[in-house]
């Protein structure tokens, strides 16, 4: 699991959760360095350029209305029970000193001392994290609704209304927008089939309702008007010749409910010994991180919108076991990092692999954490700014 960073604090705190949450750990962002080459950061127009500085919203946030709570509060969604329930859970958690009867025994002023200073950590982290929703719900549609889906635990009608709000407004308003009549987006000068396939996979990112009308229009034109001309003009959704680009067509392609059988088909042939992917295979036959990320997204929500099936699950085990091995970021063979890069976090992702994104697809797929990802874990939790963002 957008360009600032509360979506993707709002993607990595599931991720700190699913493996930390007995320790206390509740939230982390991505750091300040993007790890994009200038070209890549103007791929998507100048919608996004300059966006990807962790406390920057896009342009076309500034035009985003505050939003009303059911009860009619300005307050960005929070709820006036929200502090009480913190407060809830800080008198159910258990204490430290439940673990140790001698040291719950022990009635000395040091003994009470240490209890107290727990629960005053533990209630700044409580405050902290009520701090940090409520600047999630402060913000874009595309946000806010994954925020009440994952952190606030919203009625299923709640989350469906704001949902349904990211087509209408802010930034999937602005993207929707930015596609051309014949399907593309891009400047007049730029209609390259990368800016496109980045547009679709964004919306997709930024929860657009795929059964929306304006999602409807948007794929019924790259459908109409959009093929692979290099391949006999292949149509868009029966995919390219790359495994990264046909993931991405398929993970996209799938959320809107676009059938992508062909693309499957052909992934499932070229998964590699080591379990993984790359573009660049043959003459290579080591995986690509980048190429195999996007792959195993796509196969997830292939899988999600279509149903499991033996064949796609077991490449997909198979490609976890490529990314697990090598704790999601160092060499099988000699146990270096790959890529220092992958430590730091930038949005969007496109193409590009790091921890963050790594982990974050485990999670959505039900991988239980062991102790290959521990260290993975520790640092997106060091990229935590001490404001709990």
């Amino acid at each position: 699991m957008f360009a600032t960073a509360a979506l993707m604090m709002k993607q990595s705190s599931p991720v700190i959760w699913w493996h930390l949450s007995a320790s206390g750990a509740r939230s982390s962002s991505r750091s300040n360095a993007s790890h994009f080459p200038p070209e890549k950061r103007t791929r998507m127009n100048e919608w996004s350029r300059g966006n990807h500085a962790l406390h920057q919203r896009p342009p076309v946030c500034a035009t985003a209305r505050p939003r009303r709570s059911p009860s009619g509060r300005r307050d960005g969604w929070l709820r006036p029970g929200l502090f009480s329930r913190s407060r809830a859970v800080l008198a159910a958690s258990p204490s430290p000193f439940h673990q140790f009867p001698e040291a719950a025994n022990d009635t000395s002023q040091s003994a009470y001392a240490r209890e107290v200073r727990w629960l005053l950590r533990r209630s700044e982290a409580l405050m902290s994290e009520a701090s940090v929703t409520r600047w999630l719900l402060d913000g874009d549609p595309a946000i806010r609704w994954q925020v009440m889906r994952d952190l606030t635990h919203e009625p299923d009608d709640v989350i469906a209304m704001e949902r349904s709000s990211v087509a209408n407004e802010g930034w999937g308003r602005a993207l929707l927008d930015r596609q051309a009549p014949a399907g593309w987006w891009g400047g007049p000068n730029d209609r390259g089939w990368m800016i496109t396939m980045d547009a679709l996979a964004l919306l997709r990112e930024m929860g657009v309702d795929p059964l929306s009308d304006e999602a409807r229009g948007a794929i019924s034109r790259v459908k109409a008007h959009l093929r692979w001309e290099s391949l006999g003009n292949r149509p868009y959704f029966d995919g390219e010749t790359e495994p990264c680009i046909n993931g991405a067509i398929l993970a996209f392609g799938s959320y809107f409910g676009e059938r992508c059988d062909s693309i499957v088909d052909r992934l499932l042939g070229e998964q590699l010994a080591d379990g993984g992917w790359n573009c660049k295979a043959p003459p290579s036959s080591r995986s690509s991180f980048h190429s195999t990320i996007r792959v195993l997204e796509g196969l997830l929500e292939h899988e999600r919108k279509w149903g499991a099936a033996t064949a796609i699950t077991e490449t997909r085990l198979k490609a976890h076991a490529y990314l697990l091995e090598r704790r999601m970021f160092r060499r099988l063979t000699t146990g270096e990092i790959i890529d220092s890069a992958w430590t730091r976090f930038a949005f969007p992702t496109t193409w590009h692999y790091d921890i963050l994104r790594g982990l974050d697809y485990l999670r959505s797929a039900g991988v239980d954490p062991d102790e290959r990802i521990a260290e993975a874990i520790g640092i997106v939790e060091a990229r935590r700014h001490q404001n709990g963002r």
